[in-house]
């Protein structure tokens, strides 16, 4: 903020908003800010509902899935403060040009931070909003274990687990149409955990 003069960003795809007088500020696609001055005052400052949205994280996702709320647990248990936004996949929510201008692979989760970049990608998404607690271990080598079962979940655990969910769960199918391989694949990742659990409550730490 500058003597009479006040610039407002909320991410890579919205209209700057400069103005001495009160000025509106349109993201496209997103929502709308509204910029108020102070009477006799060199500062700028955001109206009451306007602040709520500036500072507010916004979470975009599918309450079905697993992904998206994963990162929803991990802001409740950082009580972090946030908006959530369903985004039906089913109904080709995030394929709209809004959406796509947001978040270019066109899926769920998606943040917007409350400083209003976007990020996407559920573990890169709770990394960061983890960062600095105690989720994420101090020590480098018990960093890198939470990044390997990161890694791992997303290449060997999610494919099975949650395509299974979605078709039996989502769509209505029987289990019994479910291929014989994703069904060994899902026992086995689940075994995987199971047996990354004998020692600990924890995978890690």
């Amino acid at each position: 903020v500058e003597r009479d003069r006040v610039t407002v960003a909320v991410g890579p795809d919205v209209t700057e908003a400069v103005g001495d007088g009160g000025e509106r500020l349109v993201p496209r696609g997103l929502d709308e800010l509204t910029v108020a001055f102070d009477e006799g005052s060199a500062d700028a400052m955001l109206s009451p509902g306007a602040r709520a949205v500036a500072m507010t994280m916004k979470i975009y996702g599918d309450s079905h899935s697993g992904n998206c709320l994963k990162v929803k647990w991990v802001a409740d248990y950082l009580g972090r403060a946030y908006e959530w936004i369903e985004t039906d996949i089913l109904k080709n929510e995030t394929r709209t040009p809004q959406y796509l201008a947001m978040n270019p692979a066109g899926q769920v989760p998606a943040v917007i931070l409350d400083d209003g970049r976007p990020l996407a990608q559920s573990n890169a998404i709770m990394i960061h909003l983890a960062e600095g607690s105690r989720l994420i271990p101090v020590d480098a080598y018990d960093r890198a274990r939470m990044l390997e079962w990161l890694f791992w979940e997303q290449y060997s655990h999610e494919p099975y687990i949650a395509v299974a969910r979605y078709r039996v769960k989502l769509l209505g199918n029987d289990v019994s149409t479910l291929e014989e391989r994703l069904v060994q694949r899902g026992w086995a990742a689940l075994q995987r955990i199971e047996d990354g659990l004998a020692d600990g409550d924890f995978l890690v730490g």
